[in-house]
């Protein structure tokens, strides 16, 4: 029985962990997911709508984190994991390493409006 505390710890520890201690988690290789980038915030564009970073990559934020982002600060640095599907709307965590806060997002597709769903409808023709 001198077994049974460090392993209900191990389980209590890890499932008290916070989204952004799990991204980390991810980033390290404890898990498997599909590791992007690292870089730093550029400029956060549409109130938080848009982050543009260092390599001057864009990202779109889902509209349910767009309350988080919009106080992000730069330079602040950041991880991006891919943690969704392709067919996912936002298939990536965004998490910045000075608030532990983790957004989902997308890659800007400069072919589409922001409002657009990436698969779905292309950029409307000018007239």
């Amino acid at each position: 029985m001198k077994y049974a505390v460090p392993f209900i710890f191990l389980l209590t520890s890890v499932a008290a962990l916070s989204p952004a201690q799990k991204a980390m988690r991810k980033h390290q290789g404890m898990t498997s997911p599909r590791v992007t980038m690292k870089g730093t915030i550029k400029e956060i564009l549409d109130g938080g709508r848009i982050i543009v970073l260092n390599d001057d990559s864009r990202w779109v934020i889902a509209p349910g984190d767009i309350e988080y982002t919009g106080g992000w600060l730069g330079p602040a640095p950041v991880f991006i994991v891919m943690d969704g599907g392709e067919q996912d709307d936002y298939p990536y965590t965004i998490t910045n390493t000075w608030t532990n806060k983790s957004v989902h997002a997308r890659k800007w597709n400069s072919n589409l409006n922001v409002d657009q769903k990436k698969q779905n409808t292309p950029k409307p023709t000018e007239n």
